[in-house]
């Protein structure tokens, strides 16, 4: 039988909480509990008031705790990165837990030039029931090109990102002025300044919690997201074709406009998949949305929510009978 590994590796675990009182020592646990450990765990305590500190503090080393004013997931990112010891930086967050494994398949990845890593990852619910998987209807992709994309689609999930810490100063930290998209945001930015690598098995799980989609994030979306690629593709034009420029802004209109149809603001969606369409993004699933989403697609549905109501009326009172 062979020798468990014990030796630390040389990884800073980065984990931002705020009011994470109910999750955050499962989070800790997956950390310390890998088959190969890291060299620290650094909780950034950002401005709670439920006992996040205390919680945190009660593991011990290589546990440590770090409290900042009210700032933000990125703020705190950023406080990690600059505390930490090892030369590479793996982020995990609060609700979140990593598979026993994770760190043991991962590392192996990472050479000299490498900026980043990352591996597959899968959703549950409150109950622990599987929503699906970060590369279920996207491919990942590895190398010095993995910047283009990533402008069309972010598959990195945060908590499955280990990146050079050099690399990460490279890139000037998280934009803490995000409200959302903050995290795509900085995969582009170091995808540029060197190659990706990825594992394909899901190695961490997402905790889904009940309102995470919601409209006001779809909103946020509209307002930081989306102009935070337009700055990428205006910095970037010159390395970039009509037709890449055309393709990244179809696929992130096109699915905006999807999530718009998902949230019932169905005309938003309708604008959205229209500019999507006139960038030839998707045609026969941006045609189906249309088509949804038009007068008479909305007169059938109310019809036809009219005669439920109606009929389950009807069960009713002859059950009574």
């Amino acid at each position: 039988m062979s020798a468990t590994l014990t030796a630390p590796a040389p990884v800073s675990v980065v984990i931002p909480a705020f009011n994470a009182g109910a999750s955050l020592g499962r989070a800790i646990r997956s950390a310390l509990h890998q088959t190969l450990p890291p060299a620290e765990v650094l909780v950034i305590d950002d401005g709670s008031v439920d006992g996040t500190f205390q919680i945190a503090e009660s593991f011990g080393p290589p546990v440590r705790v770090l409290y900042q004013r009210h700032a933000g997931a990125a703020a705190a990112r950023n406080t990690g990165i600059a505390a930490s010891i090892a030369p590479l930086i793996a982020f995990l967050d609060a609700d979140d837990e990593w598979l026993p494994g994770r760190l043991q398949r991962q590392l192996p990845l990472h050479r000299r030039d490498l900026a980043f890593s990352f591996c597959g990852s899968h959703e549950v619910d409150g109950e622990g029931r599987m929503l699906g998987d970060t590369f279920a209807d996207w491919c990942p992709v590895r190398g010095s090109e993995a910047w283009r994309a990533l402008l069309a689609r972010n598959f990195v999930a945060t908590p499955t990102v280990i990146a050079d810490r050099q690399v990460l100063g490279r890139a000037g930290g998280f934009d803490s002025r995000l409200k959302v998209g903050e995290d795509q945001d900085m995969w582009i930015r170091l995808s540029l300044l060197g190659p990706v690598d990825f594992v394909r098995d899901d190695l961490v799980q997402i905790q889904v919690r009940r309102g995470s989609l919601s409209n006001s994030r779809f909103e946020d979306e509209l307002d930081f997201t989306w102009p935070m690629i337009e700055r990428h593709l205006a910095h970037l034009s010159d390395r970039l074709s009509a037709v890449e420029l055309r393709r990244i802004r179809g696929e992130r209109l096109g699915r905006m406009g999807r999530t718009a149809y998902a949230h019932g603001r169905t005309a938003l969606g309708a604008r959205l998949v229209w500019r999507a369409l006139c960038l030839r993004n998707r045609p026969w699933r941006n045609l189906y949305h249309l088509a949804a989403a038009s007068p008479p697609a909305n007169r059938l549905r109310r019809w036809l929510g009219r005669w439920g109501e109606a009929s389950a009326m009807e069960t009713k009172r002859a059950g009574g009978v």
